[in-house]
């Protein structure tokens, strides 16, 4: 009875702590704000405001890794389908992280707001021009991006594409994305020349994004994943910013520290503004379209220059899209890798990731490298496994003499209290032999939790047979029933005679109801709950045979 209260216990502790963590982790609350005034927009586009982009003219840019719409007004970047991810798992279609469309829009944009001697400040968001209307990036051919040597480095491809406007007084303003091979971060830099008044210049990049899910989202929105908005810098290693938050407040000015960048996170994928690094940047959020529209920024601290022919200024910011891949997320800046949100237990799933992805280099198969990565871990908890049900043997063979006790001392508590623990020290039990091996696996299953849940890697990622995708659902619902079989097994294997009806129709009827909750699992994580009931169905038989030939038993016993 103690075997099955405390697997049933460890069972619903895991589902209820991750439940728990992923209702509260996206409340996080920034620090105290203030309110500061909208920038005037100076435009090159009647219809133009700096949330709301006036379409003219598109370019086209065509990289290795990426499919990019840029409007000539502002230079916004409007649309993005990513080349080495598909919509869904049977269609030739390029993942859009960015688009916009009527019912839905995510872009990014990065200005200038410029302040002059009459301390007139603005935001400029003019209609550039472009030598060509397309950009295709010749990429080299005998690169492998998911190995780039040293030298392979030096030989990567890229492109840039320059976008130029010149004022009425003769200012130039340059802005130019540079895309480089198997790279999913992109340079943007703003060059000003011919500077012919007194001026502060700061760059200031923003990401865009309805608040409201798209009805077409094809599963990519989770609602177990974070969707909103984070920033990081030299004060804040990690922070999130939900968009219910962004959108209660106008215009916050969340942190002003040195470096840092900003993003939107969604399952699997992240944009991203990264800051100057060693440079006071300006974290800030806003919302557009009365709630409709979150926005997250980070604004450059102001350089002031002097009015000159030859004066020039560039500013320069990097802009991340593409999924969540760590170690090239974790080189573009420091933390961006945090995105991957692990959650509290980070510090465990970071090296069981590690490991995942080292048996799957050998494997070539992340199912395979989840079932045996499963079959590690719970082998190194064997060991804790075993005394937990030591300990719970002894508990229940010390159950006649507790309840004498009980009987002896029902009007002493105290004096029952002393007994009880004589009677520990006598047989040598440890009343909470059974607890604490228990406690001290549950981070590590909660961990390898949300390193399934979290790692891009697995998404259309195959593993055999009618499992085509193990970031999704079984189609078939063969491993969900698995997973009930294998759990009822394991419940019939620690349920004692002494087990009163009622708590056997508890555990059956808890048994359907995860059954039916893993239908909604993904497929990668429900094998690793399969793999695992099976393990303990083997540990349980072993550790069983162990303890008879000791004189303890925990089976039930047939009548």
């Amino acid at each position: 009875m103690h075997t099955q209260r405390s697997s049933a216990l460890m069972f619903f502790s895991i589902v209820s702590v991750i439940a728990v963590y992923t209702y509260f982790a996206d409340k996080d609350e920034a620090a105290k704000k203030a309110n500061q005034p909208q920038l005037e927009v100076v435009s090159g586009a009647e219809s133009s405001s700096q949330n709301t982009p006036a379409f003219g003219e598109k370019i086209q840019i065509e990289t290795d890794l990426h499919s990019i719409q840029i409007n000539l007004n502002g230079g916004d970047i409007v649309t993005a389908d990513l080349k080495d991810q598909k919509q869904n798992i049977d269609s030739d279609e390029n993942f859009h992280l960015f688009k916009y469309t009527p019912d839905y829009k995510y872009y990014a944009t990065s200005d200038v707001v410029i302040e002059d001697l009459n301390q007139s400040r603005y935001l400029l968001h003019p209609n550039f021009s472009s030598e060509k209307t397309s950009y295709v990036m010749n990429a080299v051919s005998d690169i492998d991006c998911q190995n780039l040597s040293n030298e392979d480095n030096q030989k990567l491809a890229k492109l840039s594409v320059p976008l130029t406007y010149t004022d009425k007084n003769g200012t130039v303003y340059t802005k130019t994305f540079t895309f480089t091979q198997c790279k999913h971060v992109v340079n943007v830099d703003y060059a000003i020349s011919n500077i012919n008044k007194d001026m502060s210049i700061a760059m200031e990049s923003k990401l865009i994004q309805s608040v409201a899910v798209p009805d077409n989202s094809s599963g990519v929105f989770m609602a177990s994943a974070y969707r909103g908005s984070a920033f990081s810098n030299s004060e804040n290693k990690y922070s999130k910013i939900s968009f219910d938050d962004i959108v209660k407040k106008n215009y916050d000015t969340v942190s002003t520290a040195e470096g840092g960048w900003v993003s939107m996170i969604q399952h699997y994928f992240v944009s991203s503004w990264i800051g100057l690094a060693g440079h006071q940047n300006t974290v800030f959020t806003q919302s557009a379209d009365n709630g409709a529209t979150a926005i997250i920024g980070i604004s450059s601290a102001p350089v002031n220059i002097k009015a000159s022919p030859d004066a020039k200024i560039k500013l320069s910011n990097n802009l991340w899209i593409g999924p969540k891949i760590q170690e090239e997320m974790k080189d573009t800046s420091n933390n961006l890798d945090l995105t991957i949100d692990y959650g509290w237990l980070s510090f465990i799933s970071s090296i069981l990731f590690k490991c995942l992805k080292f048996i799957h280099g050998f494997v070539h198969n992340w199912g395979f490298a989840i079932i045996i990565l499963t079959l590690l871990v719970r082998g190194l908890m064997f060991t804790l496994t075993k005394k937990q049900y030591e300990s719970m043997a002894k508990m229940k063979q010390l159950a006649p003499k507790l309840n004498q006790l009980k009987e002896k001392y029902k009007n002493d508590k105290q004096r029952l209290s002393q007994e009880t623990m004589r009677l520990y020290q006598t047989e040598k039990v440890n009343p909470l032999g059974g607890c604490l091996p228990m406690l001290i696996q549950m981070p590590i299953f909660i961990a390898l939790y949300w390193t399934l849940m979290e790692s891009t890697e697995l998404r259309h990622s195959p593993f055999i047979f009618w499992i085509k995708d193990l970031s999704v659902l079984d189609p078939y619902y063969v491993l969900p029933l698995l997973m009930g079989l294998t759990m009822f097994l394991t419940q019939r294997m620690s349920m004692s005679s002494s087990t009163d009806p009622t708590q056997k129709t508890v555990m059956t009827v808890m048994t359907v109801v995860f059954t039916f909750m893993f239908c909604t699992f993904p497929a990668g994580l429900t094998l690793y709950w399969v793999t695992s009931n099976i393990i303990t169905i083997i540990q349980q038989t072993v550790i069983y045979r162990h303890l008879e030939k000791k004189g303890l038993s925990m089976r039930a016993k047939n009548k």
